[in-house]
């Protein structure tokens, strides 16, 4: 394909493709299928989808949109930046992106990595996570070691195994596996299930810590 070409799929139909010089738009209900099962089909330029769409193949491009639901079954790597309104991205395999900004929901069934996270719904990431700044308006769930420098969370956060975070900001509860945080500021009750190295922890609620945890100041307003 020459340079610069950009490829269409029309709505509720499928392509296989391999490389694309160009931008990739894929119409609604539209599929994308790679030359192999696990091929990875990549996108010099943007995708952008109308929603209802699956790849069957890991994608790679430069900037990812979409208005509506989009289903990957393999890895996203996008250079750039990811835009998804009124819809949820499911990643059934490893991602890696920039900038993230999901209006519904995001999932990912393998490790994570990014610069910034922005989901207006709920995250949950099976496997581990590196991501510098988290702001989600519902839930955070990570499986796997979660790292990070910022999160900021509506709801409430779970971290399955140990994490390392330098502020940890959470409107509901949270609860973590140990690790360590720097600053812990939590509405409702916070709990680490292992040992924690911290701060300063400023609840609404409650606190638990188990095992050898170590820090600074607790602080727990009682209503």
């Amino acid at each position: 394909m020459k340079l610069g070409e950009k490829v269409v799929i029309p709505s509720r139909s499928s392509m296989t493709l391999d490389t694309v010089n160009g931008d990739l738009r894929l119409g609604k209900g539209a599929i994308v299928n790679g030359i192999k099962p696990d091929a990875t089909v990549e996108v010099d330029g943007r995708v952008y989808c109308e929603g209802d769409n699956t790849f069957k193949c890991s994608l790679k491009a430069e900037r990812f949109d979409a208005d509506g639901d989009v289903t990957i079954y393999g890895d996203l790597e996008i250079t750039d930046t990811i835009e998804v309104e009124d819809g949820r991205l499911e990643v059934y395999g490893k991602f890696v992106a920039e900038r993230v900004n999901i209006d519904e929901a995001l999932y990912v069934s393998k490790d994570a990595q990014a610069k910034e996270v922005d989901v207006g719904g709920s995250v949950k990431i099976d496997g581990n996570a590196q991501i510098k700044e988290v702001d989600v308006g519902g839930s955070l769930k990570v499986k796997g070691e979660l790292e990070a420098e910022s999160i900021d969370v509506g709801g409430s956060v779970s971290a399955e195994s140990k994490v390392d975070i330098t502020t940890l900001d959470v409107g509901g509860s949270a609860v973590v596996a140990g690790g360590k945080i720097k600053e812990i500021d939590i509405g409702g009750s916070f709990e680490s299930t292992n040992s924690l190295e911290f701060e300063h922890i400023d609840v609404g609620g409650t606190v638990r810590l188990s095992g050898k945890s170590k820090g600074g100041e607790i602080d727990v307003e009682e209503h």
